[in-house]
């Protein structure tokens, strides 16, 4: 991290988020270009992060999706459970996105809202409920290990993935505590 990333951190964080600031006017020229190129760099670096952390956790439970190449949301194949989520009344990615909802307090969008059949189990599944001041902190300061990253700058994000892989293997539980 060079002065240029840590001064424009430190002149832009305010309660944790990143604002505009008039403070560029008395700083060489180019510094609020060579900020924003920096605070861009660094929010890639954490979304690639809580990506990476995301697909391995998904994966490990047995869910299928393709790599990210870059955003901040995943498109999760559930098919893999269809029997056992059949068993269990899910017919649709609608009811198998209400079910989550309901039994894990977790929010995804239907795969069928994005154009397939409500019989294909797929979710979108955003990865953005973490605190972003911190986290780009964490990152300017070289912490780059995903799951320790993400289970300390993402902890909701990290509880969402055990919810997730509790709520696969133990059906009917309830996940939201």
């Amino acid at each position: 991290m060079g002065a240029t990333s840590a001064t424009c951190q430190q002149r832009w964080r305010i309660s944790g988020k990143f604002l505009r600031s008039s403070w560029n006017s008395y700083h060489r020229p180019g510094m609020m270009h060579d900020c924003f190129y920096s605070i861009t760099r660094q929010s890639r670096q954490v979304l690639a992060l809580i990506a990476r952390f995301m697909v391995d956790s998904l994966r490990g439970m047995g869910l299928q999706m393709a790599d990210p190449v870059g955003g901040f949301y995943l498109f999760v194949s559930f098919e893999g459970f269809g029997e056992q989520l059949m068993a269990r009344g899910i017919q649709t990615s609608g009811d198998l996105c209400n079910n989550l909802l309901s039994d894990t307090g977790i929010a995804m969008l239907s795969g069928s809202d994005f154009g397939l059949m409500a019989d294909q189990l797929f979710v979108r599944m955003a990865f953005v409920d973490f605190d972003g001041g911190k986290a780009l902190g964490a990152v300017a300061e070289g912490q780059y290990q995903p799951d320790v990253f993400v289970r300390q700058y993402c902890p909701r994000l990290y509880e969402a993935c055990l919810r997730i892989k509790q709520w696969l293997v133990l059906p009917g539980k309830d996940n939201k505590e």
